[in-house]
């Protein structure tokens, strides 16, 4: 049974989280979901619900769908390192978002400068036993594509 499909938060290559180059979001650790490596420098809503966490680092944001289920989209690897410099937030904690809604924008070309890989995770922090998610089969997305399906 499907609990909900989550759409793409930028227009990019989408891969599974088992290609990042970073070993908590690759091992599922932190959740499991996908990732995008985004070719422009917005980030959307990938759901309908509640911004609940807007990192002060402006490169992660904890999100909360209408079924309650936690998400976090994180711009790029290790890009905390940048103190929030190329980044700006477009929402606040507590803001009712929907897909599309514009979430943050960021300078790619600075902080792919300074080494950063811009590779974007999107991960479900709260799945319960029996639950899992199904990636979308395609490789390039668009905002608003279904890019994973949860399910139990």
């Amino acid at each position: 049974m499907s609990l909900g499909k989550i759409v793409s938060p930028g227009k990019g290559r989408l891969i599974p989280l088992s290609e990042v180059k970073d070993q908590g979001f690759a091992s599922g650790a932190i959740g499991k979901g996908v990732a995008i490596i985004p070719e422009e420098g917005i980030i959307y809503s990938p759901i309908s619900g509640t911004v609940h966490t807007v990192f002060e680092t402006k490169h992660a944001y904890g999100l909360m769908d209408e079924r309650g289920f936690e998400y976090i989209v994180h711009i790029g690897l290790d890009t905390v390192e940048l103190g929030g410099r190329h980044f700006k937030n477009c929402v606040r904690a507590g803001d009712k978002i929907e897909p599309g809604d514009t979430i943050a924008k960021f300078n790619s070309s600075a902080i792919k400068k300074k080494g950063y890989d811009l590779t974007t995770p999107i991960v479900v922090i709260n799945l319960k036993q029996g639950q899992e998610i199904s990636m979308a089969s395609r490789n390039q997305v668009m905002p608003g594509d279904e890019i994973f399906t949860i399910h139990e």
